[in-house]
């Protein structure tokens, strides 16, 4: 559906894109803001409160070892080894060997949830770091960010609060 909308006559596989895609350009994020700030603008969705979450996205191929990678070695019998990704830990998928996809959206109820910023890392870099560049282009009339403990971190809070007086809920969920 999407392919015939943007007039694609095919588009590669979801793989292709993960391999080709290690990280998210500008001007993604600048997209993902700008449709982000239309829908608000013409009362689609609202800003008051707003959820962020990581996502953990497993790297394609073989796992490559913690001790293996620190040594800069990779096994004879692996073949195709992301080299790129890292180790993060999910509470809910345990240890994973890939990149995060990190969302900030709207969730006011009684409007649509629309994505507000986004951004791509390797699973070991933790929310915090990754939230705190998500800051400074919250939109003016955000009171709440609802988040989980991955997100519990006193500077940000602080950094929340300063800009104009909005609060970081972080809640466990």
């Amino acid at each position: 559906m999407i392919q015939r909308h943007c007039g694609f006559h095919s588009l590669p596989s979801r793989r292709t894109l993960g391999r080709r895609l290690k990280f998210f350009s500008p001007s993604v994020r600048k997209q993902i803001r700008a449709l982000g700030r239309t829908l608000i603008v013409n009362g689609i969705a609202n800003t008051k409160v707003n959820a962020v979450d990581k996502s953990m996205i497993k790297a394609q191929g073989p796992l490559w070892h913690t001790k293996d990678r620190k040594k800069g070695i990779v096994p004879v019998h692996l073949r195709n080894v992301d080299r790129d990704s890292d180790w993060g830990y999910s509470r809910y998928r345990g240890w994973v060997q890939g990149y995060a996809i990190h969302l900030l959206c709207s969730a006011t109820p009684g409007f649509v949830t629309v994505p507000l910023d986004a951004d791509a890392a390797t699973a070991n870099v933790p929310e915090n770091r990754i939230f705190e560049s998500m800051i400074d282009h919250l939109h003016n009339d955000t009171k709440y960010i609802v988040a989980d403990s991955g997100y519990d971190d006193r500077k940000l809070t602080e950094k929340c609060e300063f800009r104009k007086n909005n609060k970081h809920i972080p809640v466990a969920l």
